[in-house]
This record gives C-alpha cells, sequence and structure tokens, in this order.
C-alpha cells in the first residue's frame, strides 16, 4: 500500500508530491522509502528520500535485535540462569 499527499498545479503544469509505501512486514529487506515527485507535468523528477530510508532500515533493523534479546533472555531463564537486565531496565533502575 502507498499513502501520499501532495499537488498538481494544472495552472503552472507542476507536481509535488510525497509518497510512503506502508510495507506489510517489517524487515530489513522490505524497507520502504518515502518517494518524492516533483517538478513540471511534462518531466517529473523522481527521487529517494534518502533520510527516510535510513531511518527504515534502522527501525527494522532495532526490531530484530529486540526480538533477539528477547529470546536470548527465555532462553537464560528456561536454563535457569537471571537474564542480564536491558539496556531500558538499566536505565529505569539508574533512574530510581
Amino acid at each position: 500500500m502507498v499513502v501520499g499527499e501532495g499537488s498538481i498545479d494544472l495552472g503552472a503544469e507542476t507536481v509535488q508530491l510525497t509518497l510512503v509505501p506502508k510495507p506489510h512486514t517489517a524487515s530489513p529487506l522490505s524497507t520502504a522509502a518515502t518517494v518524492l515527485v516533483t517538478g513540471p507535468l511534462a518531466a517529473p523528477d523522481v527521487s529517494i528520500d534518502k533520510t527516510s530510508l535510513v531511518i527504515s532500515a534502522m527501525s527494522a533493523i532495532a526490531k530484530k535485535v529486540d526480538r533477539v534479546t528477547q529470546s536470548r533472555r527465555a532462553w537464560r531463564w528456561l536454563r535457569g540462569k537471571k537474564a542480564e537486565p536491558t539496556l531500558c531496565e538499566k536505565f529505569l533502575e539508574f533512574g530510581s
């Protein structure tokens, strides 16, 4: 699915659109970059917003790392070992 916003000026014959793909799954292989369509209708410029591409990839990687971390914590718990606190838990403990 693609969600977009922008404008098309028929008088000036210009277009300015921002298209954001919404992937069904979040994985590094399905990163979603914002596509920018700008310029004259006769020859619009289509480009990828590199910032959104990096953010999308980093978000997908962070989600994968979180799943791996949770799996490791569960495995340690099943083996009867105390799981080390996550970074978030360490931060919350430090602030108390």
